[in-house]
């Protein structure tokens, strides 16, 4: 019985810990397709060359479930186009020289950035544009010549208004509520409850009808533009709704920070707002924001820089050689077609044992395989006139040619 009241006792203490905890945010983390890489070449090639002036560009991210513990934002070919969908618009800075990417004040970018999301804010822009709270700064330098990538990205933040806490293990309402996980064991992280409850899908059906990354949800289910929030004067009669791409249940996604700094200084006489969280399938979280409120006229503290995944703050490397240089894809294309002929032709062949071999015996006979000659078989002279004319191939000499060439085409003949 004492090891129950024990139990009974912290678990009473942790409620109400958890009533009211320092909220925390998702990260967002940038996922890099290949297609990408492949068109900025192009267009640092073709179009700008030297020119290193900031150019538009956007990432996507996703409302449903993903894999990861961080928001993910994805950039892509048509990431240099403009677009609609789920989309966080950003710019691109691209370096010519690694020294000017190192050299970069990252300070001083970083706050003129902010800034200018806290001019919208202040200029109450944001109430038709709150899209554009969420932006991003990628800076890159692209060694072309060894399809090598230095990379850093950026997500504006304002820490704004101080002591933001998150309310959490209570249930309301039409949505479910979660809290964030709160300082305890894992074992225990039960307190923060969840409930779902059916919302009938009006506010996907809202979103996807109206493309408004967010808007507001009245007590009675209607959902009405964001810029209504003006004539709302208790904070209780509505709940604000925006897109959310973070994975992890119980904690909102990056989008949120600014989005709380924007209510709070347009609506200075609240000191808490409610939040849904809208996720694809009606997978709705409420979040009740509470925060002190701070001295509007001042410009805030910003971060933004994003962490590796082993949590350091410094630019990340992508090598795309094996996808972009020309003579790993000859390789890998010559070695696929060796592949191919050794299994109708020599099965037993092991073919890692040649592919090392950079030197030839003349008395033997020379089997190569070259892109831009037909057959797969060649002597020493006309191997000799496939590399005085520049072509490329991956040479297996054979002590035991006219032997293995026999096989070969026994098993030809039989076949």
């Amino acid at each position: 019985m004492s090891v129950v009241r024990s139990w009974r006792a912290l678990l009473v203490g942790l409620q109400v810990r958890c009533q009211m905890s320092q909220a925390e945010f998702v990260p967002f983390s940038t996922f890099i397709d290949t297609t990408f890489w492949a068109e900025l070449n192009r267009r640092k090639l073709h179009e700008w060359r030297l020119d290193e002036t900031p150019r538009y560009m956007s990432g996507s991210f996703s409302l449903v479930e993903t894999v990861g513990e961080c928001c993910w934002l994805s950039l892509g070919h048509e990431s240099f186009q403009q677009s609609d969908a789920n989309v966080c618009n950003g710019q691109l800075l691209l370096f010519n020289t690694l020294e000017n990417f190192k050299g970069l004040d990252r300070k001083a970018l970083l706050r003129r950035e902010a800034q200018k999301v806290w001019d919208l804010i202040v200029s109450g822009e944001w109430l038709y544009h709150p899209d554009r709270l969420t932006t991003f700064i990628f800076t890159v330098f692209a060694d072309l010549k060894k399809y090598q990538y230095y990379y850093w990205n950026c997500f504006p933040t304002l820490c704004f208004p101080s002591q933001i806490k998150q309310e959490c293990g209570r249930s309301c309402g039409q949505c479910q509520i979660v809290g964030p996980v709160c300082a305890i064991r894992p074992y225990l992280c039960f307190i923060a409850k969840v409930v779902s409850i059916n919302v009938d899908g009006k506010p996907l059906h809202y979103y996807d009808k109206e493309r408004a990354h967010v808007f507001l949800l009245y007590s009675d289910g209607q959902c009405v533009p964001l810029h209504k929030i003006v004539e709302v004067s208790d904070p209780t009669e509505m709940k604000v709704v925006y897109a959310d791409p973070s994975p992890v249940r119980g904690r909102a996604g990056w989008p949120l920070r600014n989005l709380v700094a924007a209510v709070a200084y347009s609506k200075p006489s609240w000191n808490s707002c409610s939040f849904i969280s809208l996720r694809e399938g009606n997978h709705l979280e409420e979040f009740k924001i509470s925060w002190e409120q701070a001295n509007v006229n001042d410009f805030p503290p910003t971060v933004g820089w994003e962490r590796t995944h082993e949590g350091k703050m410094v630019p990340q490397f992508a090598d795309m050689r094996k996808q972009f240089d020309p003579k790993k894809l000859m390789e890998q294309s010559v070695g696929l077609n060796l592949s191919l002929i050794k299994w109708r032709l020599v099965p037993e062949m092991r073919l890692e044992r040649y592919s090392s071999l950079s030197g030839m015996t003349a008395p033997s006979k020379i089997y190569v395989l070259i892109k831009k000659i037909g057959a797969p078989f060649c002597t020493c002279g006309e191997l000799q006139m496939a590399v005085d004319k520049g072509w490329e191939g991956i040479v297996i000499c054979c002590t035991e040619a006219t032997d293995l060439l026999g096989r070969a085409r026994r098993k030809t003949d039989t076949s």
